[in-house]
């Protein structure tokens, strides 16, 4: 079974909940409030699905053109603090979105400097671009509170004037680039 869809929805989060295997769920909340994206399941017996609408997104940030909903799976273990998490970001139109895969399609610069992330309140995220080809950028975000039961974010995308925020430093307790010298390390010894 396959749900394409595509609708107006003022200041609204699709939130979608299916009981069955989820194929993939690839969902873009656009600047002007459309929704547009389809969402894949695995046809059983047992499947069934709903799409929820439901109030309360933030406000796009301004001057960005997309974002996503994304849920990140949480820790078996228990709920994590100030933890970076890794993201494939993928603007090749084909990749499928799942776990840490985000599809964001060419809206997104080349370089992945127009890439932000807030969560689903609307507070930034702060993340570094660990690389970058011409296909996919590794990323990684921190997340103030991952709860065992998972987490959402928004990917925001689509601003060809903005400068990367990428910062190392702001994710990691420690951070080295290996790039230029910094404080983060002490000579002992001769």
């Amino acid at each position: 079974m396959e749900i394409n869809m595509i609708g107006k929805f003022q200041g609204f989060v699709l939130i979608c909940i299916f009981i069955g295997v989820v194929i993939g769920c690839n969902l873009s909340v656009h600047a002007d409030n459309t929704v547009s994206g389809d969402i894949n399941i695995k046809d059983t017996s047992s499947a069934t699905g709903t799409v929820t609408v439901a109030s309360g997104a933030p406000a796009f940030l301004s001057g960005w053109n997309y974002r996503k909903l994304h849920a990140i799976g949480g820790s078996p273990d228990g709920d994590l603090t100030n933890y970076p998490i890794r993201l494939q970001i993928y603007r090749d139109g084909i990749t499928t979105q799942s776990g840490n895969v985000i599809q964001v399609g060419t809206n997104v610069t080349s370089d992945y400097r127009d890439i932000r992330f807030t969560d689903v309140i609307g507070n930034i995220l702060p993340y570094w671009i660990e690389s970058v080809n011409s296909t996919a950028a590794a990323v990684w975000v921190k997340l103030p509170t991952l709860p065992k039961g998972g987490a959402q974010l928004y990917v925001y995308y689509g601003n060809s004037t903005a400068s990367s925020v990428s910062s190392g430093g702001s994710v990691f307790t420690l951070f080295d680039d290996f790039n230029s010298v910094n404080s983060n390390w002490t000579q002992s010894g001769g």
